[in-house]
């Protein structure tokens, strides 16, 4: 566990290290979106209130038109988000590729013998693939939902109290039941893993042989051992 934590906080380091400009351009525009997340829903309570209810056509058109303004800069700004992340993404995925690359033609031919290669090709395409996505999108994610969390609860507290107990009850329900799957998957993902490697050794050895076999015509012999 501690070991993980460690490579987690590696790899964070090495994204922010690789990626400061477009951290704080994409720091200052999910303030932007939170803040915007937070005040649409009290502008549309406005318009309730002050333009449908007191059936003011002026005030109505007024938040309706400022209402509109905000999601499309919020749309907009997600757009630039994505486009952000994505360059992030397949820069530090190419870097880190590159640099195991790199690692691995340096290893002895003792490492190569011992080690299998489907499960170092497994190594650069599968598992970079799933690190891709431990980018700095799931970060700002995260502090994006908090502290829209935060102002739900709050909104919710004030209106309804056992509402809000209730709803604390079932998300740590919800908590329990992702752990227990979340283990799961984690084990089925480590299984599918093991034998993609292995399955990629089968291919590359057959594929690096089937010249030899069809000289020395030990195609039948070959293929039954295998394919089965």
């Amino acid at each position: 566990m501690k070991e993980n934590n460690k490579n987690t906080k590696k790899f964070l380091k090495y994204v922010c290290k690789n990626n400061k400009k477009k951290i704080f351009i994409s720091a200052i525009f999910v303030i932007l979106v939170t803040v915007f997340d937070l005040y649409l829903p009290l502008l549309l309570k406005k318009i309730i209130d002050k333009g449908i209810m007191e059936k003011d056509i002026n005030i109505l058109l007024r938040f309706v038109v400022i209402y509109f303004l905000i999601q499309l800069i919020s749309i907009l700004i997600e757009f630039i988000l994505n486009y952000i992340y994505s360059l992030m993404r397949n820069s530090v995925a190419i870097k880190i590729r590159l640099k195991i690359l790199k690692h691995i033609s340096d290893l002895s031919g003792n490492y190569y013998t011992n080690k299998k290669t489907g499960n170092v090709l497994s190594i650069i395409q599968s598992d970079i693939d799933a690190i891709e996505r431990l980018d700095a999108e799931l970060v700002f994610s995260l502090v994006k939902d908090f502290f829209t969390a935060i102002a739900a609860l709050y909104f919710m507290i004030r209106l309804q109290l056992d509402l809000f107990l209730l709803v604390v009850v079932l998300q740590l329900l919800l908590f329990l039941l992702q752990r227990i799957f979340t283990k799961k998957i984690h084990a089925n993902i480590s299984k599918i893993r093991k034998e993609y490697g292995e399955i990629t050794n089968v291919v590359q050895e057959y594929v690096l042989n089937i010249m030899s076999v069809v000289i020395s015509k030990s195609r039948k012999f070959f293929i039954s051992d295998y394919i089965k």
